[in-house]
């Protein structure tokens, strides 16, 4: 690498290098600190980025759409032993794409599938089975020789497995002006500034903690609260039963959301606040959101419902029992709300005890931040 990084500066300058890390990032369109890329730069810099005349004024023309490794193996050959030279002709062969961990095989292998075109690849490697895990996605490039592969350039980030779908679709979208079913190595080649738009598109999208919204697009935020009831369990019933709208009281003591005890007295009733969703409701949303519902990402990563005609939302659960009543609110102004509309309707007769507040993110991405994976891990 020392022998590429010499040729850089003694025939071009530094300029040539501050214009691939501009064309790296995208235009500037990604923000990327060199401390952390600087591996993954450097072997797409010199083995993947190619000079171009316009911006570098050179004696030798025949440089132009080359690598740099093409270009000073081409002008002193005599530089390089054979073995340098086979693997500088591999690592230009090879473009960046994505992988998958299929298997680890600790201190010794990496098993790792090419996403885009299903290679398999047994990768020699030590120090990078120790931090990789199976199922994440990495982006890099192989270099094989004498059937033997190791991985080098790999982005420092890895990429969550739930991504694999869009990465697939991506994979069907480059090759469907080729062939659908055959992506090959000189399109991914082709290919290298939008394959590497999508690793860091999808990368900034991985790192940005997603938010689930509800019905009223408030920030899911789950309360759990619990009144004590100075009254009747009929008694809070029939005060607070008005809040289900449509529904007939008499016909909800009968349900399956009752439970008497074997004399017929009421021991719990479950029902909902029912409300006619505004323009913007779309689905009804409670605390299975987080774990079934049918939702789409939005661009701002807030998850938002996705269009479902219902008559009407729940914005909250109510459970009375002959002690308690207990409520479940999805959002802090729904837990206001229905918190206010229980002190209105039955007044002296309950008495707020307590509120549990969870965050379903936290429960659902996990609180541990484990995306980092140094470059020099693969």
């Amino acid at each position: 690498m020392e022998i590429l990084k010499s040729y850089v500066e003694d025939k071009f300058g530094p300029q040539m290098c501050l214009a691939a890390m501009g064309e790296f990032a995208l235009d500037g369109e990604v923000s990327v600190d060199m401390s952390q890329y600087q591996a993954f730069f450097d072997y797409w810099f010199y083995f993947t980025w190619k000079i171009d005349s316009d911006l570098f004024d050179y004696s030798n023309d025949s440089n132009q759409e080359l690598t740099i490794a093409d270009a000073i193996l081409k002008e002193y050959p005599g530089r390089f032993t054979s073995y340098q030279k086979r693997f500088i002709r591999a690592a230009c062969d090879t473009p960046f794409t994505f992988y998958i961990i299929e298997d680890i095989i600790p201190e010794h292998r990496l098993i790792l599938k090419d996403i885009f075109t299903h290679n398999q690849v047994v990768a020699k490697e030590r120090k990078g089975t120790q931090k990789a895990k199976k199922g994440n996605i990495t982006f890099g490039r192989q270099v094989t020789l004498d059937n033997q592969s190791i991985m080098v350039g790999f982005a420092p980030f890895p990429i969550p497995n739930h991504y694999f779908t869009e990465l697939m679709s991506a994979r069907e979208s480059l090759c469907e002006s080729i062939s659908p079913q055959n992506c090959t190595l000189e399109l991914l080649r082709d290919s290298d500034f939008e394959v590497r738009k999508l690793y860091f598109d999808v990368l900034k999208r991985a790192m940005t903690p997603t938010k689930f919204a509800n019905t009223d697009f408030e920030l899911i935020l789950l309360h759990d609260i619990v009144f004590e009831l100075k009254c009747s369990l009929r008694e809070a019933f029939d005060k607070l039963f008005g809040l289900c709208q449509g529904e007939d009281p008499e016909n909800w003591l009968s349900s399956d959301q009752v439970i008497c005890d074997k004399y017929g007295k009421l021991m719990k009733v479950k029902f909902f606040w029912l409300e006619q969703p505004t323009s913007k409701s779309v689905i009804t949303a409670n605390k299975a959101l987080h774990v079934g519902y049918n939702v789409e990402i939005v661009s701002n990563q807030t998850i938002y419902p996705k269009a479902t005609a219902l008559e009407n939302a729940a914005i909250a659960d109510l459970t009375i029992t002959p002690s308690e009543l207990t409520v479940f609110a999805n959002s802090e102004n729904r837990a206001k709300k229905i918190k206010e509309e229980i002190l209105n309707r039955l007044g002296p007769q309950v008495v707020y005890k307590t509120c549990k507040i969870t965050d379903p993110h936290d429960e659902f991405f996990g609180k541990s931040n484990d995306m980092q994976l140094s470059a020099s891990c693969l």
